[in-house]
């Protein structure tokens, strides 16, 4: 090459390091507006069907008991889309499964501020109520948990056995009796629970 071309090659390199992704790329020569949109514009659809597929196959390996895999594969998802609640989900929920209980309430938290579930309330108050003697915040989480979904009778069972564990056995009994009304497929364990603690 010589100088004029060097020159004019870095000239356009460094211009188009200057456009964001997805941005469309106007130069005078037909061939170059041609594949410099097809360069440029192509990573974002790329980028929506990888995420998707990083989420999925995370799924597929925390399924198997691949967590570690797992957590690989959503980490790349949110690092395609930082604002993928279902990867901080389900990320969360394999760290957990691994015991790391404060990476998994992270993550947890991250989804809620993307896109609040009551399945990221519930079993964040799990780990905390569970594993880590937060039953205050155990308490809160199931409390949003339920007004979400006020017939998850589990919610309501977790959060009577956090209100038991820091002396407030009145709401414990309160909860247990309402998760004894749901009828949920554990009726017999809030009943038990009901029964030997609140008669």
């Amino acid at each position: 090459m010589d100088k004029t071309t060097t020159w004019l090659v870095r000239g356009i390199a460094s211009a188009l390091s200057l456009i964001p992704v997805g941005q469309l790329l106007m130069i005078a020569t037909g061939s170059t507006l041609t594949s410099t949109a097809v360069i440029i514009t192509v990573p974002n659809k790329a980028n929506a069907d990888s995420t998707v597929s990083f989420h999925q196959l995370g799924i597929e390996k925390a399924e198997a008991g691949d967590y570690d895999g797992a957590i690989s594969d959503f980490t790349k998802a949110i690092e395609i889309n930082p604002r993928n609640a279902k990867a901080y989900y389900g990320r969360a929920f394999s760290k957990a499964k691994l015991k790391d209980h404060y990476g998994a309430i992270s993550d947890y938290t991250r989804s809620i501020e993307i896109s609040p579930s009551e399945g990221a309330y519930y079993n964040r108050g799990n780990i905390k109520g569970r594993y880590l003697a937060d039953y205050h915040g155990a308490i809160s989480d199931f409390t949003k948990a339920i007004e979400i979904n006020p017939r998850n009778d589990m919610a309501h069972n977790n959060r009577a056995n956090s209100k038991e564990a820091i002396g407030n056995l009145k709401g414990a009994c309160f909860d247990w009796k309402k998760a004894m009304a749901l009828e949920g497929s554990t009726i017999d364990m809030h009943k038990r629970n009901y029964e030997r603690k609140c008669k």
